[in-house]
């Protein structure tokens, strides 16, 4: 069982209840995991209360501990929407709004394309992480998404399952390139010597 709390961390380390309107809330759901809660989006919490939001229980049949530890921590680790922009002006605007984990970003859209719109997440935004999802996949379009500040590459013809990898793993630092795109990266790198 583990708490999801209302709270934050001040500086020095030390953790204070907080408020507000909830405006997404997602518990994480599945076999094995329950959620007991009372937040929905557009519930209005109240720091004079107990700063508890949400229990996740979960249960495992095997009897290893480490798997119900790890379902707990995936369940925990489930991801939501918190906004979506209609083009790259609005991304960077809700970017500096929401400071999200991630951004699943386009490079064609009205207005400021993909790349500017990249730069300008990071930078309003430099822990965010930005996964390009587009058609594209040609060194025009590549090269200055990443070096925009983009960690991954995928296209729209992937599965969704591979872009759900791409993003669990842009969320631990880590890249998602195809391999035929990685191979001109590393062609790239090495024609700069």
């Amino acid at each position: 069982q583990c708490r999801v709390n209302m709270e934050r961390m001040q500086p020095d380390g030390e953790v204070h209840p907080s408020g507000g309107m909830l405006t997404t809330f997602e518990p994480p759901s599945g076999p094995g995991v329950r959620v007991d809660t009372y937040g929905y989006p557009g519930y209005k919490t109240n720091p004079n209360f107990d700063s508890l939001l949400a229990k996740l229980i979960t249960h495992s049949a095997s009897a290893d501990f480490a798997e119900a530890v790890g379902r707990t921590q995936r369940a925990l680790g489930e991801f939501e929407v918190v906004a979506e922009a209609e083009n790259g002006d609005e991304a960077v605007r809700l970017a500096e709004m929401h400071i999200p984990d991630i951004v699943l970003m386009d490079l064609v859209m009205p207005g400021m394309n993909g790349v500017d719109a990249t730069r300008g997440v990071k930078d309003v935004s430099p822990r965010t992480q930005i996964v390009v999802l587009t058609s594209y996949h040609d060194d025009e379009h590549i090269f200055p998404a990443l070096q925009a500040g983009a960690i991954s590459y995928v296209l729209k013809d992937f599965r969704m399952e591979e872009v759900a990898e791409a993003v669990r793993r842009a969320a631990v630092g880590e890249a998602t390139l195809l391999p035929s795109v990685a191979a001109r990266v590393i062609d790239e790198l090495r024609s700069e010597r």
